[in-house]
């Protein structure tokens, strides 16, 4: 492994090192409130009886449950294990350099209800995620993308293990 490569965990950003662990509690918060809220709105219809308005309410609610806990449960399924620690997985932070027009950027490796253009958090599934899996340091890549066929070569690559054994003051081996 490419030096820049091995040393670059702690210099960045321990962010992505509990993106997967703070977005489960996230969602087991939200999930919490919206039970809390259908409790309150069942005691409310006990009470009086149910207006089209709290009727949408409860099934909003009831909806927004479901989609919660399903994205838990897919979440608490995902083995950290089975992410790679030497090559391009989620959760990487990966410099590309622009064999085209020159140039680096740094790209994180994200899932898909994560990913912002503005701060370069691609999907594993998007064209230039999909072209990334399983690559390492000085590999070249080629992608296509809606301007044509571009050419990159990894820089620089931080893998979501060191990021996580920076984050816990550790060395990876």
């Amino acid at each position: 492994m490419d030096l820049a490569c091995a040393s670059s965990a702690t210099t960045v950003s321990s962010t992505t090192a509990c993106a997967l662990t703070a977005e489960q509690n996230v969602l087991q918060a939200n999930a919490a409130t919206l039970k809390t809220d259908w409790a309150s709105l069942a005691t409310a219809l006990t009470s009086t009886p149910p207006t089209s308005t709290t009727a949408t309410v409860m099934a909003i609610n009831a909806v927004q449950l479901s989609n919660l806990e399903a994205r838990v449960a897919e979440l608490a399924m995902i083995n950290l294990e089975s992410i790679p620690r030497d090559t391009v997985g989620l959760g990487s932070k990966v410099e590309l350099e622009d064999l085209d027009e020159g140039g680096c950027v740094e790209y994180e490796i994200v899932v898909p209800e994560e990913v912002d253009g503005a701060q370069n958090k691609i999907s594993l599934s998007s064209p230039l995620g999909r072209a990334l899996i399983g690559k390492s340091c000085d590999d070249d890549i080629e992608v296509q993308t809606p301007r044509g066929k571009r050419a990159y070569l990894v820089r620089r690559l931080v893998t979501l293990h060191e990021l996580i054994a920076a984050e816990n003051g550790q060395r990876q081996p």
